[in-house]
C-alpha cells in the first residue's frame, strides 16, 4: 500500500491548468490526510496555489530564467535545482505535466513512488516511473484527468509490487477507467485581505449600491481567442437595458492584463453611458497579490463573461456563474466548471453574435 509522508506534485503551466488541478490536490489530501504536500509550479502561477488549502508548500520555479543565458551557467542552475529536489527525499512524486523535463525531474527526485500522466500520442519515458501511467483520455475534462492520476494511488486501485524499476504491469493503459470520487469542480479560497481590497474597490467605483455587477474578461492569449471588444460594449448596453426593464440597476467591471490597461480604460469610458463601469487591470510586478485580488473581484460579480483564458477558470472556481467564449479551445477539456457555468463556441470567434451571448447569459442566471 502506498503511504507517503511527503508528496511532490508537478504542474508548472498554465494558470488555468493549475486552477483545474485543484480537485486532484484535494483528492490527494483526502487519500493521504497526514502527508505534507508540496506543489512545484511556474512562478507566475504560484500565487493561485495560496488559495488551495490542501497545499502545504508552494515551490515556485522560473523556468525561463533557469534555462536562459550562458549555457554552462544554465546547466549548472538546472542541476542545482534538480539536486535540491532530490535532497528533499519525497516519498511520492506525481507528474501532471507529461513532458520529458518533468518526467526526468520525477526520476531524479528518487521518490519511492513515482506516477505520471501519459499524454495522448506523445512520447512517454516509462523508465522515469515505477507505477503504471494514467493515459490521457481526450474525451475527459482536464480536471478529471488530473484526478485520475491521483485516484490511481487509492487503495481500491492496488498497484503491482514495484522495486524502483518499471512496474511489472504489462498494459496499464488498457485498465478500465478509474472512479473519480470527489467532484471535479475546482474550488479556490479567497484570502480575507483580498476580499477587503475587493470591497474597497467596489466602494470606490460606486458599485455597492447596484443590484447586479457583471465582469468582462476581455484579454486572451492571441487574437484568435478574443471576442471583439465592440461586442463587449454592445453586450453591456443590452444587459443594462434588460436590468432597467426589470427595475434593477446594473454595473460592469472590465478585467484586462496590465499591459492592456490603457485599452481597458478606453473601453470602460465607452461603456460609462450605460451604467457604472470600472476597469481592473491585473498583473504587473506585484503578481503575488494581484492573483488573489483578481479572485476576490471575480467573486463579487453577479456573473462573468470571459474569453478562453486563465481568469475564466478562476471565476468558476470561486463560485461565480461564468460564461466562457471559445474559438479554437477544446471545450471538452477546458470549459468552465460549475453548476451555473456555460460556454459558447464559434471559430472564428467574431461570428459569435451579441444576441447569442446575451441570451445564454440570461439563461445561465435563470
Amino acid at each position: 500500500m502506498i503511504s507517503p509522508k511527503t508528496i511532490l506534485i508537478i504542474r508548472w503551466a498554465r494558470l488555468g491548468d493549475v486552477v483545474l488541478s485543484e480537485p486532484a490536490v484535494r483528492l490527494c489530501r483526502k487519500l493521504f490526510p497526514e502527508a505534507h504536500i508540496s506543489y512545484l509550479t511556474g512562478h507566475r502561477c504560484a500565487p493561485v496555489l495560496k488559495m488551495v488549502p490542501a497545499v502545504d508548500e508552494i515551490i515556485a520555479l522560473d523556468r525561463v530564467a533557469l534555462r536562459d543565458g550562458n549555457k554552462i551557467s544554465s546547466i549548472r542552475r538546472i542541476f542545482q535545482f534538480a539536486n535540491e529536489m532530490r535532497r528533499r527525499k519525497f516519498d511520492l512524486a506525481i507528474d501532471l505535466v507529461g513532458f520529458r523535463e518533468s518526467e526526468l525531474l520525477v526520476l531524479w527526485t528518487g521518490a519511492r513512488w513515482r506516477v505520471g500522466l501519459k499524454r495522448f500520442r506523445k512520447p512517454y519515458w516509462g523508465f522515469c516511473f515505477n507505477l503504471p501511467p494514467v493515459t490521457e483520455d481526450k474525451s475527459l475534462l482536464v480536471a478529471q484527468m488530473f484526478c485520475r492520476v491521483v485516484q490511481s494511488l487509492a487503495p481500491e486501485n492496488p498497484h503491482p509490487h514495484t522495486t524502483g524499476g518499471r512496474s511489472s504491469e504489462t498494459a496499464p493503459e488498457d485498465r478500465p477507467p478509474l472512479p473519480l470520487g470527489d467532484p471535479v469542480t475546482p474550488r479556490l479560497k479567497v484570502p480575507p485581505a483580498a476580499e477587503a481590497m475587493a470591497l474597497q474597490f467596489w466602494e470606490q467605483q460606486g458599485l455597492l449600491g447596484l443590484d447586479e455587477v457583471y465582469g468582462f474578461q476581455m484579454s486572451a492569449s492571441g487574437e484568435v481567442r478574443t471576442w471583439p471588444v465592440e461586442r463587449f460594449i454592445e453586450l453591456a448596453g443590452r444587459v443594462s437595458s434588460h436590468a432597467r426593464e426589470n427595475g434593477r440597476r446594473a454595473g460592469f467591471v472590465n478585467f484586462s492584463a496590465v499591459h492592456e490597461a490603457a485599452l481597458c480604460q478606453r473601453i470602460t469610458r465607452d461603456m460609462q453611458a450605460d451604467g457604472n463601469t470600472a476597469a481592473a487591470a491585473i498583473g504587473g510586478p506585484d503578481r503575488a497579490e494581484a492573483i488573489p485580488q483578481l479572485a476576490a473581484l471575480l467573486n463579487r460579480c453577479t456573473a462573468i463573461v470571459s474569453n478562453d483564458t486563465g481568469p475564466m477558470h478562476m471565476s468558476a472556481a470561486v463560485g461565480t456563474p461564468t460564461l466562457g467564449l471559445f474559438s479554437i479551445g477544446v471545450t471538452e477539456h477546458y470549459r468552465p466548471l460549475g453548476a451555473q457555468c456555460r460556454f459558447l463556441k464559434k471559430n472564428p470567434l467574431s461570428q459569435l453574435s451579441v444576441d447569442e451571448v446575451f441570451t445564454e447569459l440570461i439563461r445561465m442566471l435563470e
